[in-house]
């Protein structure tokens, strides 16, 4: 294999897909690197639904309340703790567009009166502005909230199942419909651990344990398959329709077919030399490192 490439993807992170497919040649663990990287990219379609309905079912959920907290609900309802950690820089942003004042420029030069005039703004033109200001407001800082902020406010924190005094059980059942059960007491972890693993694609991670049976490839499609599957169940507790239409879409059928033995084997063969062999229906020659038959053939067995 070329050192060049090599040296792009690193040793350290190629040994990973070495060891835990428990391979000898840097060609295969380039493979199915690249592999993970396919199923990586194949499994965003679902995760950015859920993290988009998550947040706006929590949004929706929290202007309606009965408590009135309105579309400026953000410091009302996070703790001082909890408050996102880019939420005084979207609050600066949005706040910015309703001033002739430079408030970049202001915060640059750390002028003294910086944060007397933000806090004026924000009072005056859009806290007792227009509906139109705080749907503005609302939207700029709901669009631009990480993923786990809206996490936190599924913790422990926020429930109180003795006087309703918090946001759960209160909202379950407007922002989580479809949960039943222990699932309603469940929810920061079901949520929490699509984080997690939406960590794990983004800093390119191998997505599967090691193996467990020592059948490395039935294992990691199976494991990556019962991942899908949950991530499908997270985003049908917020709604049942974008889950059906999900599962219908090119989307999941494009998983699914890169999560598979067969393409798997078709993978490695395209980076892993191997032995030319014969297909007995077509007569083609072809191929393989891995005794896959040839593509003419649907029936073949590996």
């Amino acid at each position: 294999m070329e050192q060049d490439i090599l040296d792009k993807i690193s040793e350290p992170r190629l040994a990973k897909y070495r060891t835990g497919f428990q391979l000898s040649s840097d060609e295969h663990a380039y493979a199915v690197y690249l592999w993970n990287k396919m199923l990586a990219g194949a499994m965003i379609p679902v995760m950015q639904s859920i993290e988009v309905s998550l947040r706006n079912s929590i949004n929706h959920a929290i202007q309606t309340d009965p408590r009135n907290y309105g579309r400026l609900w953000f410091r009302r309802v996070y703790r001082p703790k909890d408050l996102p950690s880019n939420f005084e820089k979207l609050h600066h942003e949005i706040v910015n567009k309703f001033t002739s004042y430079d408030l970049d420029l202001l915060r640059e030069n750390k002028d003294p009166n910086y944060k007397a005039i933000l806090d004026a703004t924000y009072e005056k033109k859009i806290k007792k502005g227009t509906a139109a200001a705080k749907k503005l407001y609302n939207q700029h800082i709901v669009g631009n909230l990480m993923f786990g902020s809206w996490g936190v406010l599924l913790s422990a924190e926020y429930v109180d199942n003795t006087h309703k005094n918090k946001l759960w059980p209160n909202l379950t059942g407007t922002v989580f419909p479809n949960a039943v059960g222990v699932e309603k007491d469940n929810l920061f972890n079901i949520y929490n651990d699509v984080r997690l693993f939406r960590n794990r694609v983004s800093h390119n991670e191998p997505l599967w344990r090691p193996a467990i049976t020592g059948n490395v490839i039935a294992d990691s499609t199976e494991q990556m398959n019962q991942k899908y599957n949950s991530l499908l169940h997270a985003l049908g507790l917020i709604s049942a329709k974008k889950r059906e239409q999900l599962e219908k879409s090119l989307a999941t059928q494009q998983f699914r077919e890169i999560c598979s033995r067969e393409f798997y084997l078709k993978l490695v063969d395209n980076y892993v030399a191997g032995r030319i062999r014969i297909c007995k229906r077509c007569k083609t020659t072809y191929r393989t490192s891995t005794n896959r038959g040839c593509n003419c053939n649907s029936e073949a067995r590996f």
